[in-house]
């Protein structure tokens, strides 16, 4: 994208026309522009060659001292794609403020970006922080047929922050909300009968700018025939330069725009010497030319002499920078020569368009190349240049543009190119068409089986790559995978070509995860991090980092997941500081980790970050899995109505996919916080209307969906029916080494034991579950439980049983008053005068202040002293205050 051109499109035209001595000034028309910098939007709407373009580019000019950012966007036929647009519009911004909006360029260079208005939510946030004024400029904003836009844009209207003014150039009104704005007092329209020149204007164009002698009547009857049309009284000029006829030439000037422009073209070209005019029709195929572009174009030497030459005689060449290097044609007039060009030359015009696209390509303009092959009507080539340059456009996020190409070239080309075949199917997928997608990965499939023109070694690795992509469209639908068919082409692809290699080894780790065999994903996993690293894919580093971090929590390794997602958070942090979209992933694996160590702060802090960046980015499920662990930490935090209002967001994410599992999980999560609140009788209605049963046969990944169904039995007093499902849940989770289940499995079925009175087993159950979790640190697995957990730890302390790790849960335990105490935390509850007593030993008062303060005896007093003692199993009134600390009895 930043290519030379990108900077002749963000040139101010006022740094040109600043340097032109005689320019006809229009004082009135620059009033009505000061008066639209309090509103919205300036709208400057008039036919071809009115001047709009001047106008506006030397009101901005004199506005230059007055510290007023301005942008500048020239559009083009080509910024008819989204992201190509807004990229653009960014980089228009950045002429004014340095720096501003790199959030979001660097968000439209992703390979998904996120939709419009996330972009613009970004931009809007980062200039209402600004305290300059800014103009940004949308020159030609005609040009813009894509409605995505328009909507785009109507989005930046309605929330336009008050340092931004909008400024739209056109030849056709917009389609956005104009009889809102004028409703408002929002905008500021300039249209034809404003831009035409008045008859004092013409007097001084012809004098000043043209340099021409003419009688008032001469002047006044060009003013009245031209209607004040710049274009119109531009070309009279151009034509009467020279002649000694001038009172016959202005009494047959006559006729309607079009006829003027056309007769006058007539006119201009024949004065032109025949090399100037043939280089003039056959660069007008060209939006912007340069001295070699033109030469390659034209064949002919001196073409940047030509250029200096056309912008001194004012023959509607307009330059793009300061150095005299790009310029392009008013358009009006290149149309008029294109008209011309296919009238006098039409077998020259795909030649020339060839020629185009070969100059492009050698200067690595591969947009432009690809336009003018297709306009050579060279398919070939346009297949050909697509297929060189498509890897860089999906990384940049320019979908639209390369999905209309494919589009647009004929079947039989991009059959008869299995890459390009390729190229088309990722274009499908990026663009939302997810049937198209597969259908395709399909066909190229049929076709690379059947084809033996390939050499074996591409063959090879195409099917490597499009049952990469099979599987990966499989992983999406929760499908099974078939690891050893991914395994045989694995071992099939290159040595050299780790791009496909990766691709696999991802796609065969899923299918491992998928299969309970975390050992097998983690070492797959690794080999395509591994991949990544040597091919410096940082984006797919990062990804791949994500998900061995996440498989080293379902592991249990607490600690490690947390290291590598702290590496993984790093890699996805761009220079600036900001985090990358892709940084979610090791901001959810954090939130979750901290959230098991019973950190609310820390775990609400990165998992609304990662929720945060999922609504920058439009990927909605980064929103969702944020979403499920955050609904968790609010209930922790107290804020039932937020936890639930967060849940609900997931379920309705989930709900949209129409994925059974998703949403499956989903709603056991929503149960298990009902039953975390005892909200038994919701928590039944899940289990009714849900099709689990003890009896199920189960798979690996619904492990989640299997214990809240076991905690529902324990709570309706069914602990047998819970034992019987964890009897075969145990097993699947320690064979698949997800240790984390293991723990909460222990836990349930020390809870079930406990439901059926048997204490012994109980105990036993719940210190294999410390046993386990104690190196790592596992809290909420056990708090999570409520008070029964509560219960059962404080018979393990009775055992001695890990004694500062059990101390550790029972401080965590939720406190709300003595007999929730009393049930949960203490083996018998301090009563409430014995609260009383404590919170008072506590200041640090005597035994006889506290009878005077209590008005009771002060052998009550030591009566209660030595009860709370005995509670608290401490030996003095000094550990005393700090275990009751550590238990929340006191603050």
């Amino acid at each position: 994208m930043a290519d030379v051109l990108l900077q002749t499109k963000l040139y101010r035209l006022a740094r040109s026309l600043a340097q032109r001595p005689f320019l006809v000034p229009r004082t009135h028309l620059n009033h009505k522009l000061n008066a639209g910098l309090s509103g919205k939007l300036i709208l400057v709407s008039a036919p071809a060659g009115f001047g709009k373009t001047t106008l506006v580019a030397a009101w901005l000019d004199e506005l230059g001292g007055k510290q007023i950012g301005i942008g500048w966007l020239s559009l083009d036929d080509n910024d008819n794609d989204p992201v190509r647009f807004l990229v653009y519009l960014v980089a228009a911004l950045q002429t004014a403020v340095p720096g501003m909006g790199e959030t979001a360029l660097h968000l439209l260079h992703s390979p998904l970006p996120p939709p419009a208005e996330t972009i613009l939510t970004l931009l809007i946030n980062e200039i209402s922080q600004h305290n300059q004024t800014l103009v940004l400029v949308l020159d030609d904003y005609h040009v813009v047929t894509v409605p995505a836009i328009h909507q785009a844009l109507t989005f930046l209207l309605d929330h336009l922050p008050s340092q931004l003014r909008l400024l739209i150039t056109t030849r056709s009104d917009p389609p956005l909300p104009l009889s809102r704005l004028r409703a408002r007092h929002q905008v500021v329209e300039i249209r034809t009968n404003d831009l035409r020149f008045s008859l004092d204007e013409v007097r001084l164009f012809f004098s000043q700018v043209m340099d021409l002698t003419l009688s008032n009547e001469e002047m006044a009857a060009l003013e009245q025939r031209t209607e004040g049309w710049v274009a119109g009284l531009q070309l009279a000029g151009l034509s009467m330069q020279g002649r000694d006829d001038l009172p016959d030439f202005v009494a047959a000037f006559t006729g309607s725009n079009r006829f003027i422009l056309d007769y006058l073209t007539d006119e201009v070209l024949e004065q032109r010497p025949p090399g100037t005019r043939n280089f003039l029709l056959q660069t007008a195929i060209l939006d912007r030319l340069c001295g070699p572009l033109c030469a390659a174009i034209t064949g002919q030497s001196g073409s940047q002499a030509i250029l200096e030459q056309l912008e001194q005689a004012n023959l509607f060449l307009i330059p793009l920078d300061e150095e005299r290097h790009w310029y392009r044609y008013h358009h009006l007039f290149a149309e008029v020569l294109r008209q011309r060009l296919l009238q006098e030359q039409p077998d020259l015009l795909e030649e020339l368009h060839h020629r185009a696209s070969i100059w492009h390509e050698q200067n690595t303009l591969l947009v432009e190349a690809v336009r003018h092959a297709f306009l050579s009507l060279d398919h070939e080539r346009a297949a050909l240049l697509i297929e060189r340059s498509a890897s860089a456009w999906l990384e940049a996020g320019i979908v639209s543009t390369l999905r209309g190409w494919l589009d647009t070239l004929p079947e039989g080309i991009i059959r008869a190119r299995p890459q390009l075949n390729l190229i088309y199917a990722y274009a499908l997928s990026y663009t939302g068409d997810p049937a198209g997608f597969k259908t395709r990965l399909d066909e190229i499939e049929q076709m690379l089986r059947g084809s033996n023109t390939l050499p074996a070694t591409e063959r090879s690795d195409l099917l490597g790559e499009v049952a990469a992509l099979q599987a990966r469209a499989s992983f999406d639908r929760n499908e099974k995978l078939d690891v050893g068919e991914l395994r045989a082409i694995l071992a099939t692809i290159s040595e050299n070509n780790t791009r496909v290699q990766g691709i696999l080894a991802l796609a065969i780790g899923h299918a491992e995860r998928l299969t309970g065999n975390l050992s097998e994903a983690t070492r797959f996993f690794t080999k395509a991090a591994i991949l990544a690293r040597k091919r410096g894919d940082k984006l797919q580093t990062v990804y791949v980092m994500g998900t061995l971090a996440d498989l080293e929590e379902i592991q249990g390794l607490l600690k490690q997941a947390a290291q590598t997602y702290q590496q993984t958070l790093q890699l996805a942090t761009s220079a600036n500081g900001k985090p990358m979209p892709i940084a979610a992933t090791a901001c959810i694996g954090l939130g979750k980790l901290f959230y098991e160590w019973n950190d609310q702060e820390k775990a609400g802090r990165y998992l609304r970050q990662a929720m945060e960046l999922g609504q920058q980015s439009g990927v909605e499920a980064i929103e969702l899995y944020s979403a499920i662990p955050l609904a968790l930490v609010l209930q922790a935090q107290g804020d039932i109505s937020e936890a639930n209002a967060m849940i609900q967001h997931a379920a309705n994410i989930a709900n949209g996919w129409n994925l059974p599992p998703i949403t499956s999980r989903v709603s056991a999560v929503e149960a298990q916080m009902w039953l975390m609140r005892g909200q038994w009788q919701r928590a039944s209605n899940w289990g009714q209307t849900n099709s689990m049963s003890i009896g199920d046969e189960i798979e690996e990944t619904s492990l989640t969906e299997y214990c809240t169904l076991a905690r529902l039995r324990i709570a309706q007093t069914k602990p047998d029916e819970a034992l019987s499902l964890l009897g075969r849940l145990l097993p699947m989770a320690e064979h698949s080494g997800q240790f984390r289940d293991v723990i909460e499995i222990l836990g349930l079925q020390a809870l079930a034991w406990q439901a059926q009175d048997s204490s012994s087993e109980a105990v036993t159950t719940v210190e294999q579950a410390l046993s386990l979790g104690e190196p790592e640190g596992f809290c909420r697995v056990f708090l999570d439980e409520g008070e029964p957990m509560a219960a059962l730890l404080w018979q393990a302390r009775r055992q001695s049983l890990y004694p500062g790790y059990v101390d550790k849960l029972l401080a965590a335990f939720p406190a709300s008053g003595s007999e929730q105490l009393g049930a949960g935390l203490l083996p018998e509850p301090l009563s409430e005068r014995e609260l009383e007593v404590l919170r008072l030993v506590a200041t640090g008062v005597s035994n006889q202040e506290i009878a005077g303060q209590l008005f009771i005896a002060l052998s009550t007093v030591k009566k209660h002293v030595g009860n709370i003692l005995v509670k608290l199993d401490t030996p003095n009134r000094v550990q005393a205050i700090a275990r009751a600390r550590d238990l929340g009895l006191l603050s």
